[in-house]
This record gives C-alpha cells, sequence and structure tokens, in this order.
C-alpha cells in the first residue's frame, strides 16, 4: 500500500501534515501546528522512525491465545476421546409422536 505525507497550511499560517494511502486513507496526522515547514518536516521524520520501531516489534510479536488455558484444551481433547457411541445410533429420526390412540372395542354401528 502506497502512502505519502501531505503537508498543509491552515489559516493560521501554521503547518499540519497528513499521512495518506493512495485510496485517501489518513493513517497519521499531525496534533499540533507547526510554525515553519522546517518543523514540520522534523516531525514527519520523527514519525517515520517510530513506524520503523514499531514494525520490528510487530512483526516479531509473539501470538499468546488466552481464551482457552492450556489445562482445560487436555480436558477437552480428552473427553471427545472418551465419548462413548450413543446407544440407538442407527435407528432413523423420527418426528415427535402424536398422543397414543385409545384400543378396546369398537363402538356399534346404529
Amino acid at each position: 500500500m502506497a502512502a505519502k505525507y501531505i503537508i498543509t497550511q491552515d489559516r493560521k499560517k501554521l503547518f499540519h501534515f497528513n499521512l495518506k494511502t493512495t485510496t485517501g486513507e489518513i493513517l497519521a496526522t499531525s496534533e499540533n501546528g507547526y510554525g515553519d515547514r522546517k518543523s514540520c518536516l522534523k516531525e514527519i521524520k520523527a514519525l517515520q522512525k517510530e513506524i520503523v520501531k514499531l514494525q520490528k516489534i510487530i512483526t516479531t510479536a509473539k501470538i499468546v491465545d488466552e481464551t482457552m488455558n492450556a489445562e482445560s484444551i487436555k480436558k477437552s481433547v480428552h473427553s471427545k476421546a472418551k465419548t462413548a457411541p450413543k446407544k440407538n445410533a442407527s435407528k432413523k429420526a423420527t418426528t415427535p409422536k402424536e398422543a397414543p390412540k385409545k384400543r378396546g372395542r369398537k363402538p356399534k354401528a346404529k
């Protein structure tokens, strides 16, 4: 993703910068106005150095997944392995049964 620093000057004659991508997304912006262009450029250089440091930290950072601890992972793995097969697993699934019909003599026709 290509980007560029854009330096602008406001009505008060203070210099500002934005770091923008080619799609127009602003990645960084100056917090303060600078009295001269040289100070603004100096701040951009400082930001570039900071970005390089952060890039090294970010790309070498380890990923630590704390959503499950090691003990619960072991338990979940072992419990899945010991699960007994379901009884009557070969039977087809059925829909809920209707109420049983009453048995007995049929009423006589008149």
